[in-house]
């Protein structure tokens, strides 16, 4: 049930799940409370910014208030000193609220603010500046970090993307790569106090996602700033309509992201999967990581140096010798000869192709581990640049796509590989101006990247494995399993980190998750290994001990985990033998 009802400084609309307040005449603020308890007021409007100036709002009216199927709708209109038409349209439903904005004319946006209007580049307040007020007590944010630290104070700063703007805690000195281990998360925030929560996500048709991330950045005057940044590169000839954001409500954190999920899917935000898992993706993985840096630490050497055929080999000798039921190897960082060219290099790999028919021989499948869009080795007319250097290869560019298109054909049809396994998930530019061969920015440039190498996996191995960092309701076209990804090496209670992880990765859509592995002490790995079925692909990164306690591995740990695999596999991969 809905209500809705005119009072003497606006109006109020009720629901079994929220309670909104519409007050004000000047500029209407939007209070927002669950069960008796506020946990948003925000201003009715939002700026949007041009990469040069701010926009500056006047005279914002409440054009229209109507009802219609149990929903009330409230458009607001402004004077705009950038836009000519200005237009903000909030919808009332039983169980959400949403909101866009728009802008009429030609656009080429920087800032999109949501229920905010930012402060100026050099940190003056534009007149009319404002921000919403955050009643919540906490945030809780589904970006997973190498702290494994989902809840903080809502005085701190949010990112929820592939390259954050706003400064982000714990990002271990690589924040660019390592912060948002999820990368994209759910571009969902959720607000709470107590078990009162509301989740603020947004949405928009795939191929719309031209920014970065979603960024909630706290300000010292003006209250906390919600929005995204084009940075100028996408142009709008006839109009620009902002991403929908929603609000959800809930006792959990977890409610409402799913509430946002299913949100996405119903309105078109999201992609569906383009094939279900065949079974051989969930049998367990050994991903030679682990020995490369154990080798290497022994060896004063770098762990790329050790990813060669004859570790490889002798590491699938030690896995056939104990038995272990490993179904995927990963061939780790760095058997290329460049990371930008996808070329084996040969003489770390003198006859990959032998070593790829021998797994297959075996019953084994093999992954080779990637870095997206690296400039490495590439043609300087195949990147983009940034201070006169290659940053990055060029997605947007079909001769990129075309080369990139031919190594992957090369390495599935000719060399047997099986897939590949994403990593260093980084945005290429938080600045304007970069130059590209035709328009495209943000999380649509990594998604570009992520549906070449699906789509020509795919095209020549209908069963390819494509393992990627995305836990993006909007990737699921692209991804075939989700990385539970790294755990740092003081990381402790592991079983509880991987439990998040694995529970989040349900929720955007992906049933099947690798676990990767830890390997900080010997008790917290084993700790790992024996959690590991209970939430995803048991993953094996270790075979004589641990990287950073230097602590071997005893043989009775061998024995328990070759029967901890085995009942896996009797449970989870019936459809194939162990």
């Amino acid at each position: 049930m809905l209500t809705s009802t005119k009072t003497a400084d606006g109006w109020l609309i009720d629901t079994p799940y929220y309670r909104a307040r519409i007050v004000g005449s000047d500029t209407p603020a939007v209070h927002v409370c669950r069960e008796g308890c506020r946990l948003m007021r925000m201003p009715a409007v939002s700026g949007l910014a041009t990469v040069e100036a701010p926009e500056q709002l006047r005279a914002v009216t409440i054009d229209s208030v109507g009802g219609a199927a149990g929903e009330v709708t409230v458009v607001l209109r402004a004077d705009s000193a950038l836009w000519p038409r200005r237009r903000f349209v909030w919808r009332f439903g039983r169980r959400r609220i949403t909101y866009r904005q728009e802008a009429g004319g030609p656009v080429r946006p920087g800032r999109c603010y949501f229920f905010s209007n930012g402060p100026a580049a050099d940190g003056d307040l534009p007149d009319g500046a404002s921000g919403t007020v955050v009643d919540a007590a906490q945030t809780y944010c589904p970006a997973a970090n190498l702290a494994d630290e989902y809840r903080r104070a809502v005085s701190i700063p949010r990112s929820l993307g592939i390259y954050p703007e706003s400064a982000t805690p714990f990002a271990y000195g690589v924040p660019d790569r390592t912060a948002m281990i999820f990368a994209p998360p759910m571009l969902c925030l959720a607000f709470g106090r107590g078990d009162r929560w509301m989740g603020v996500g947004i949405g928009t048709a795939p191929g719309g996602y031209q920014f970065n991330s979603l960024e909630y950045a706290p300000q010292r005057r003006v209250g906390a700033l919600l929005f995204v940044n084009y940075l100028g590169y996408s142009a709008f000839a006839d109009g620009f309509t902002s991403p929908v954001a929603a609000m959800h409500f809930g006792y959990s954190p977890h409610e409402v992201f799913q509430q946002y999920a299913d949100w996405t899917d119903a309105e078109g935000f999201a992609t569906a999967r383009a094939a279900e898992a065949p079974s051989w993706h969930r049998r367990p993985i050994f991903c030679g990581w682990g020995e490369q840096t154990w080798q290497a630490d022994r060896r004063g050497g770098r762990a790329q140096d050790e990813a060669t055929q004859a570790n490889y080999e002798q590491w699938v000798g030690v896995l056939e010798a104990r038995r272990l039921p490993a179904g995927t190897i990963v061939i780790d960082d760095k058997w290329q000869a460049a990371y930008g060219t996808f070329e084996v290099d040969a003489g770390k790999w003198p006859d990959m192709p032998a070593f790829v028919r021998r797994q297959h021989d075996s019953g084994r499948h093999v992954l080779l581990w990637v870095p997206v869009y690296h400039a490495e080795g590439l043609p300087e007319e195949l990147c983009i640049h940034r201070a006169g250097g290659a940053v990055a290869a060029d997605v947007s560019n079909p001769a990129y796509e075309a080369l990139l298109r031919g190594r992957i054909a090369h390495l599935v049809r000719e060399v047997g590989i099986d897939g590949f396994k994403v990593d260093w998930v980084w945005g290429t530019t938080r600045e304007p101006g970069t130059a590209t061969h035709a328009p495209l920015h943000g999380i649509e440039w990594l998604r570009r990247f992520q549906a070449i190498l699906y789509g020509e996996a795919h095209r020549w191995r209908p069963d390819a494995l494509v393992e990627t960092h995305s836990a993006c309701p909007l990737f699921r076209d692209c991804s075939d399993v989700l990385r539970l990804n790294d755990l740092h090496q003081s990381a402790r209670e592991v079983a509880a980190a991987m439990a998040e992880r694995a529970r989040l990765a349900r929720i955007a859509g992906w049933p099947v998750a690798d676990c990767d592995n830890a390997g900080s002490t010997l008790d917290e790995w084993w700790a790992c290994m024996q959690a590991q079925p209970r939430f995803g692909v048991p993953s094996l990164y270790q075979l004589t001990g641990t990287r950073l306690t230097g602590e071997v591995i005893p043989e009775w740990m061998w024995q328990a985990l070759r029967n901890i695999w085995a009942d896996y596999l009797a449970a989870e991969c019936a459809a194939e033998p162990a």
